[in-house]
């Protein structure tokens, strides 16, 4: 069972989507749902308006924070779908008009803008890009809080509620200048970059109660803006007096005869909200056919006409009962709408689809974790930089398109501008275990593992990941080494995390092939570790 351990940091301040440390129902559903062909139509929606700069993703990540608690109930792909049209709409990209027209109804309340004009900048962000980094490797940092004149408005701010006040230390150097998050969210793309850094914090210093021991840590990664330099000796004391909390918990669950699982109830200051769950539902069938011309009805509008077997699909798409088709609705008139704009085709939403199940299927996780276990020097450059190891192996890193952050070749000792993500490869050892998550949304290595499981998108995995990390991984029958510690990546920004696990013994003299079906997703998430 969970721990209720106190929170120490704010949980879910920045908004009803941060849910890091969040209580509720925690309960984790770990069985597969598998994702219908509709959402991931969806997904291409994003990937296409993104590479044709028709979106961006932190902006898409706004429209999905502003939903308003009527709708936060939605299920994943239907947050997507409501955002994008909010997005759209307020980019002047279609009307609601036009795209109630194919809707046949009248929009919900929650997705009409006011106002079709892109809206004006929403965050003041001065200043110039920074050439060089302000903190290095080995610094004491402490978390800003969130109510500290950084320029930001809600919802989007990229630094979960549980962390700020926290001191914790620089884990790496700076990766390198990023769009700034904040800006992004509202189109402002000539807003100064900002270096990112990896910060490590202690599990003990976050959660009173925590149940674990003191090397158990948490890595964020925190855009500079949002840090301020601190000491050695305000580490040490922030190291007492968790120390000393953790007493005075301990003391008091022994006392009073408190358990420390679900059946003890909320504690005071958490969130009970259940708004946030994910109800996947089921692929039935897959649209395989090709684009033919098409023609207007008299609306104004393009209809396409698709071959007889897309025809059939979709009708069979629909067949999944009144709640399928529920909530489906507006990612279908969205479609519509984006065919007749010309802003996607029907061959691209065919290839876009075909390739997210090979991401899938194609196993480009596993034959990097198992070319890293028989190659020595790879491992090495796989673990310092991913993108370009995984680059050798003719594996793309990332599948997100730059969002017109140009990288630009610095001077020496100068930082420089980085474009798309960046895949962090975190190496299992009979010292640390590790695992990932992302508490702000569902930040995943779609590139090499396709596309996240619906319990890595769940608010209890995500609330229960940075805070009770040991049980979680239990409950997958996942159980430590003697003496080993754990560190949870928490993805908030521009890494996407791949764990490296230990080798199992008993391997030696194994081809590569063999190896890589030892290697499964779960593994590469850190819920599992690999077995023969």
């Amino acid at each position: 069972a969970p721990s209720s351990c106190h929170v120490m940091a704010s949980v879910g301040k920045t908004g009803w989507h941060d849910v890091g440390g969040a209580n509720g129902d925690l309960d984790i559903d770990k069985s597969d749902h598998a994702i219908s062909h509709w959402e991931k139509e969806v997904h291409v929606f994003v990937l296409t308006l993104i590479r044709k700069g028709a979106l961006i993703l932190d902006e898409l990540r706004r429209g999905v924070e502003g939903l308003p608690p009527t709708m936060r109930g939605l299920t994943y792909y239907e947050r997507w779908a409501a955002a994008i049209t909010v997005i759209q709409i307020e980019r002047g990209t279609f009307t609601q008009a036009e795209l109630e027209a194919f809707l046949g109804e009248a929009l919900p309340p929650g997705l009409i803008v006011e106002s079709a004009a892109p809206k004006p900048a929403e965050v003041a962000v001065d200043g110039e890009t920074p050439s060089t980094a302000r903190f290095h490797v080995g610094d004491v940092v402490r978390v800003k809080a969130e109510s500290s004149p950084v320029p930001w408005r809600k919802p989007h701010l990229r630094t979960p509620g549980y962390i700020h006040g926290v001191l914790g230390v620089i884990e790496r150097d700076s990766q390198g200048l990023f769009g700034n998050p904040e800006a992004l969210a509202f189109r402002q793309t000539t807003a100064a970059k900002q270096p990112l850094y990896r910060v490590r914090f202690i599990m003990g210093d976050v959660w009173e109660g925590y149940r674990g021991p003191e090397q158990d840590t948490v890595d964020i990664e925190i855009y500079e803006p949002w840090l301020i330099l601190g000491t050695a000796e305000e580490l040490a004391q922030q190291r007492m007096d968790s120390a000393q909390r953790q007493v005075i918990f301990n003391t008091a669950v022994h006392s009073t005869g408190l358990k420390r699982g679900r059946d003890e109830g909320q504690d005071e200051g958490h969130d009970h909200g259940h708004e946030d769950h994910d109800h996947e539902g089921h692929d039935h069938g897959h649209d395989h056919g090709h684009v033919e011309a098409g023609h207007t009805h008299g609306d104004g509008h393009e209809h396409v006409h698709e071959p007889r077997g897309c025809v059939e699909q979709n009708a069979v798409d629909k067949e999944g009962g009144p709640e399928e088709q529920e909530r489906r609705k507006v990612a279908d008139a969205l479609r519509s709408v984006l065919l007749a704009k010309g802003l996607i085709t029907l061959e691209e939403l065919r290839v876009g689809v075909e390739s997210l199940d090979a991401r899938g299927a194609s196993g480009a996780g596993a034959r990097l974790v198992a070319h890293a276990w028989v190659d020595a020097e790879f491992k090495k450059r796989l673990l310092t930089d991913a993108n370009a190891a995984a680059g050798e192996l003719g594996v793309e890193a990332s599948i997100y398109p730059s969002t017109g952050i140009a990288p630009t070749p610095p001077p020496d000792g100068k930082l420089a501008s980085k474009a798309g993500l960046v895949l962090t490869v975190l190496e299992n050892t009979p010292a640390v275990h590790n695992l990932v998550v992302c508490t702000l949304c569902s930040c995943y290595p779609i590139s090499v593992l396709g596309l996240s499981p619906s319990w890595y998108k769940s608010r209890a995995y995500r609330a229960r990941a940075v805070r009770d990390p040991r049980n979680l991984l239990a409950e997958w029958g996942t159980h430590l080494l003697e003496g080993q510690s754990i560190t949870v990546a928490d993805s908030t920004a521009d890494n996407r995390y791949l764990v490296l696990p230990m080798r199992p013994t008993g391997t030696e003299g194994w081809t590569e092939e063999q190896l890589q079906k030892l290697v499964t997703r779960d593994c590469m998430v850190g819920v599992a570790v690999p077995h023969l």
